[in-house]
């Protein structure tokens, strides 16, 4: 598999767990930025779309730094969520935490190489 698709395939099984409505652009957009080594996006969404089909309505993204990611799991007092400054802050959801596995991305591209 190619690395953009298996990043795209990435996106669009995020978007779909969530119930989250995305144009094919930013895809393309996400996709491109992650090959330039983003390998993280906060999304940005408007959960008030309520319908059959979808949940959310995405609107836009934001890189952040994947290293300085930290998920915290779920307590009897907390939710399970995400910190991007390397545990500072915890207030991030999963529906808004697009995370790439960077290891895979990398031996997808080692794999190139060799070939």
């Amino acid at each position: 598999m190619e690395i953009s698709q298996y990043i795209r395939n990435e996106i669009v099984k995020h978007m779909d767990k969530h119930r989250m409505l995305i144009r094919t652009e930013d895809i393309d957009e996400m996709v491109d930025e992650a090959l330039k080594g983003t390998y993280a996006f906060q999304l940005i969404y408007n959960d008030m779309v309520k319908d059959a089909e979808f949940d959310c309505l995405f609107y836009s993204f934001i890189p952040i730094d994947h290293r300085k990611i930290v998920f915290r799991e779920e307590t009897n007092q907390t939710s399970a969520v995400y910190s991007y400054d390397a545990g500072k802050r915890f207030q991030w959801f999963e529906i808004e935490t697009l995370i790439l596995d960077s290891s895979i991305i990398r031996e997808m591209k080692i794999n190139q190489i060799i070939k």
